[in-house]
């Protein structure tokens, strides 16, 4: 539970509930947390969210480790975004904006690794507005599949990734296929080889920015 005071948000009311503990439920061995998000920025509107993490060795009879968590966010917005100079009082695109991101790493039998990863943002300044750090420090957020076998020093692996916000400047793979195959000795170990073979169906994507945009147009200047 806590308050504070912020000159993007007003007065913060900000609580974080144990959602086991909340609903009166036994919390499963494989479960890290489950919590849930209730609060209310007085400048900007109310807003409510959940994060479930979750971590096992045996996950779907599948022995290996896992992890994933589900992470969402939502607020229904009355302000306007401040993102630093010549970013001030940008209003925002929509009224009902949050985040949803899943993402699901397992270790399989035989050598394999999977990980699952699916985001949902609702517009281009969201992220960096709500959740800077992690808009500044974490990986991208997207929606993609990749399957590894690896072994001694050879390994083949299939990626795909599909564009779900259409403000984001990305590169769909549909799907692409890489074998590495590295340090094999040749002729009596007088040659090393070493091969990258890689075959797939890239398509380059443009943002889609006819409404709203990262930076407000010069004064003057409509824009696109």
């Amino acid at each position: 539970f806590a308050i504070r005071q912020s000159g993007n948000y007003g007065t913060e009311l900000r609580t974080t509930w144990d959602a086991y503990a909340l609903f009166g439920m036994e919390q499963p061995e494989w479960v890290t947390k489950w919590e849930l998000d209730l609060d209310f920025l007085s400048d900007r509107g109310p807003a409510a969210g959940s994060v479930f993490e979750y971590r096992g060795s045996d996950f779907f009879g599948l022995e290996g480790k896992t992890w994933g968590l589900v992470d969402s966010w939502g607020i229904s917005d009355s302000g306007e975004d401040n993102l630093g100079d010549g970013r001030e009082n940008i209003p925002p695109e929509q009224d009902n904006r949050g985040r949803f991101l899943f993402r699901h790493h397992q270790e399989l039998p035989s050598d394999f690794s999977l990980n699952l990863e699916f985001a949902y943002i609702s517009d281009i300044n969201f992220l960096e507005q709500f959740f800077e750090k992690e808009w500044e420090e974490d990986k991208d957020q997207e929606t993609a599949f990749y399957l590894k076998q690896q072994r001694d020093n050879w390994a083949w692996s299939v990626f795909a990734r599909a564009r779900v916000m259409d403000f984001l400047t990305t590169t769909n793979y549909m799907p692409q296929l890489d074998f590495y195959w590295l340090g094999e000795p040749l002729l009596f170990d007088w040659l090393t080889y070493y091969t990258h073979s890689s075959l797939g169906y890239l398509e380059a994507l443009d943002m889609d920015r006819s409404v709203g945009d990262i930076y407000p147009p010069p004064a003057g200047d409509e824009g696109p």
